[in-house]
């Protein structure tokens, strides 16, 4: 997937800005099991992060203790394929940036992204190994885009990474 990296610190500053202020549009392909209802729903849930031990994960406020705020999570979701066999390729735009906000999403409507070790449906994702030979996780960053000010010019950003050959089968 696309991973950004800034060369000067300044440049740094300048991307965890825009990120911060939501300036970055991201698209995702995710394979899950399932099919949502519609073909393109917002998502909007409260999540926040729950900590034992060493171990972090997300968790949706119904699962929220009350002394601990949840904050939204928006995403945008559109279906792009579905397979006879029970699988969805979706496309999926995250409006905000919360920790495993997509994986939570996906399993909390029950559509586990498949490969997903914590939030995922383990015996699907062993039958789905079995069958395809593939263990990864089926999401992956598509497109990153964002503009940014420097030295009074407004530079542009796009990356794209293509689907993972492990995609190509559906």
């Amino acid at each position: 997937g696309v991973i950004l990296l800034a060369e000067t610190e300044e440049l740094a500053r300048k991307v965890k800005r825009a990120f911060q202020t939501r300036a970055v549009k991201k698209t995702y392909r995710a394979l899950v099991f399932g099919a949502p209802r519609n073909t393109k729903e917002t998502w909007t849930d409260s999540l926040r992060v729950e900590k034992r031990g060493d171990v972090k994960r997300a968790v949706t406020n119904r699962h929220a203790i009350a002394t601990n705020a949840p904050s939204s999570a928006i995403t945008e979701m559109r279906l792009l394929k579905r397979s006879k066999e029970g699988v969805s390729l979706l496309e999926l735009e995250p409006q905000t940036g919360k920790m495993h906000q997509l994986r939570v999403q996906c399993a909390r409507r029950d559509l586990p992204i498949v490969g997903d070790a914590t939030y995922g449906d383990f015996r699907s994702n062993r039958e789905f190994a079995k069958v395809t030979g593939s263990k990864r996780l089926f999401l992956h960053a598509m497109t990153l885009e964002l503009e940014l000010v420097m030295d009074g010019e407004t530079l542009s950003f796009h990356a794209e990474a293509p689907l993972p050959e492990e995609f190509g089968w559906f």
